[in-house]
């Protein structure tokens, strides 16, 4: 325990654990399939163990070739020491920063799930076509109470139809995201 499984650059990391023979998935977040690799499962400790053993001996194996067993710790500036510390004080962000951080979430994950964009655009065209046609004669009628009553019709179908759009997006996302989550979570 408390040993070093690997010491470089963010972009080597995957190369250097592939190399190991633990290459990580495509698709999964390497920092997390780092933590799952180098954890030790409750379940099975002795394997674990001897993974992470095997690990930290080839990062050890390594320095010893390289010859850098003895290089210099880099030590942090007062301003970071600070800064971690005014970190770890803070008990919650702003709902601002949450509804940012959470939206730029969803974004990122819709922009990057192409079958998301390729159903919602042709949804939405064939459901404005559909509204537009049930609606095309709205107003025409010589009875006024009748255009109120269908122009007051389109407008609850369309805010209704653009409230729940959005949220349908974010029901089809959580049950993607739940196992994310609940690794996290009991992590």
């Amino acid at each position: 325990e408390g040993r070093t499984a690997y010491l470089g650059p963010r972009a080597g990391a995957v190369d250097y654990f592939s190399r190991l023979g633990y290459s990580c998935p495509e698709g999964f977040n390497p920092a997390d399939f780092y933590i799952y690799t180098l954890a030790v499962n409750p379940i099975a400790k002795d394997a674990s163990k001897a993974q992470i053993k095997t690990i930290t001996d080839a990062y050890v194996q390594q320095e010893i070739e390289e010859g850098v067993q003895d290089r210099p710790v880099p030590v942090a500036s007062e301003e970071v020491t600070n800064a971690v510390q005014d970190l770890g004080r803070q008990h919650g962000e702003s709902i601002l920063t949450q509804l940012r951080v959470v939206g730029k979430r969803t974004f990122l994950l819709t922009s990057r799930n192409p079958i998301i964009i390729y159903t919602s655009a042709p949804t939405n065209i064939i459901t404005s076509l559909i509204i537009g046609l049930v609606f095309l004669q709205t107003g025409c009628d010589e009875n006024i109470p009748d255009r109120v009553q269908g122009v007051a019709g389109s407008m609850f179908l369309i805010i209704t139809l653009a409230a729940f759009g959005g949220i349908g997006n974010i029901v089809q996302t959580v049950p993607v995201e739940r196992p994310v989550f609940l690794r996290d979570y009991d992590n």
